[in-house]
């Protein structure tokens, strides 16, 4: 295991979070869209995947053609971006948000 994943099972092991993934690689999973495949439509907002060292996880962002750069929603550069994919639907009465 590298550094980052020994952190996270001591704090796991610990209470302090559990982080849940899947162990199936980007590439291969639904929805996920490489990012030297195909990029998002200019400023359109998108889940997308950032491969940061320290805390990889999914950020809502969008890119930028005109600096050639990822922006996060709440405004800052985005880190290493590898995938993205459309948003979800929102919530509605035609498409309601159910847990089972």
């Amino acid at each position: 295991m590298n550094e980052f994943w020994d952190e996270v099972q001591r704090e796991v092991d610990d209470g302090e979070f559990v982080v849940v993934a899947s162990s199936v690689p980007l590439d291969t999973q639904a929805g996920w869209i490489p990012v030297d495949r195909k990029l998002p439509p200019n400023a359109s907002l998108v889940l997308a995947w950032d491969a940061d060292e320290e805390v990889p996880g999914c950020v809502i962002a969008s890119y930028q053609y005109l600096t050639r750069g990822w922006v996060s929603e709440a405004g800052g550069a985005a880190g290493e971006i590898t995938h993205w994919q459309p948003l979800p639907l929102p919530p509605s009465e035609e498409n309601p948000a159910v847990l089972r």
